[in-house]
């Protein structure tokens, strides 16, 4: 029998059977906690392309690396083999004279899983597509894609910064390829991302019932309807679910199909939205403008682009009740974050 004392006082009396008893329990404990630990599946980047529009120096293999690295980690459930510790293995192979093989550096490395990834980018907007082959089989394959706007510019010349958008698009392209939208769901902020389609904004319809004087938004609605735009884009680049095209990339994608004269205070032709459907983009918003006798109502709809036809997601409007710009701006932003589910700063 053991007495534990502080300061001349008893405060437990320990037996030895029941110090035979706790430390089996410890034991178990450790024995069980260890048998819950799920080992984490090993990546591997195999090969690496820079694309379309994309330069070694916007995106060099090291960067790619990085960013899949993270990307990888932060889910924590898998773990990543860094570019060094393969490197040390095709260096091995070399001084054996021996040319080094993809499949054995993975082996070699403890890869279950090799990346083949490849970075696109389209004026403002990057694509990160991922192909995993599983080691073990490479008969399995997992594919997956992510886009990420790019917001960031160099303060004195105004290039655009990568890095952060990689992340990004990576982060969504591996979530996709494991179809786990809840892959990043325990990040906070802009590590918080899951996989999500495309969105264009296309023009806004402007209407003027007979006998009905115009306001000044509609008489200058070439103005009106691209300074609304830029308004809902702003709104529309925070959204979670979508990934916005910003004005310029839109025209952009347009001229690919000889479109020219598109114009913001019209809605989507057919040949608009075929274009987007052709560029594989899943959603659009339109937006009306009717002129009443003391105010105008405007309204936002948002579309799914389907392989034949569009579908109408859900439409939303209000009323403006100046003629000023200003006006028109606050509530068709108001009205972008009602549509897209986007909270209020």
């Amino acid at each position: 029998m053991q007495l534990l004392q502080q300061q001349g006082k008893v405060l437990v009396e320990v037996t030895e059977d029941k110090m035979k008893k706790l430390a089996l329990l410890l034991i178990t404990l450790v024995i069980i906690g260890c048998s819950s630990k799920v080992e984490k599946r090993k990546i591997m980047l195999g090969h690496y392309i820079a694309g379309r529009n994309i330069t070694t120096e916007d995106i060099s293999e090291t960067k790619a690396d990085a960013a899949l690295s993270l990307a990888t980690r932060l889910t924590g459930k898998f773990d990543f083999i860094e570019k060094p510790d393969r490197d040390t293995i095709a260096q091995k192979f070399y001084d054996e004279g021996k040319k080094p093989i993809l499949l054995d550096i993975a082996k070699i490395a403890g890869a279950d899983e090799v990346a083949f990834m490849r970075a696109d980018r389209f004026i403002n907007m990057l694509r990160v597509e991922l192909v995993l082959i599983d080691v073990a089989d490479t008969t399995e394959r997992q594919i997956g894609e992510g886009f990420a706007h790019l917001n960031y510019r160099q303060a004195t010349t105004e290039k655009a910064l990568f890095d952060p958008s990689l992340l990004t698009a990576t982060q969504r392209a591996f979530a996709d390829a494991k179809n786990n939208s809840k892959l990043y769901s325990n990040q906070v902020g802009n590590l918080n991302v899951k996989p999500v389609p495309t969105l264009i904004l296309t023009g806004i319809g402007f209407s003027l019932p007979i006998g009905i004087s115009p306001w000044n938004l509609y008489d200058a609605r070439v103005t009106s309807s691209f300074s609304a735009l830029e308004a809902i884009f702003e709104v529309t680049k925070k959204s979670k679910d979508f990934v916005a095209y910003d004005l310029e990339t839109r025209d952009s994608l347009y001229s690919l199909f000889n479109l020219y004269v598109v114009e913001n205070y019209n809605l989507p032709t057919l040949n608009e939205i075929d274009a987007l459907r052709k560029f594989r983009v899943g959603y659009f918003i339109a937006g009306s403008y009717e002129q009443l006798p003391e105010a105008a109502e405007i309204s936002l709809t948002l579309y799914k682009i389907n392989e034949n036809d569009v579908e109408k997601i859900r439409t939303v409007v209000d009323i403006i009740n100046e003629d000023k710009i200003e006006e028109m701006n606050k509530v068709v932003a108001n009205l972008a974050k009602k549509l897209l589910n986007i909270d209020s700063d």
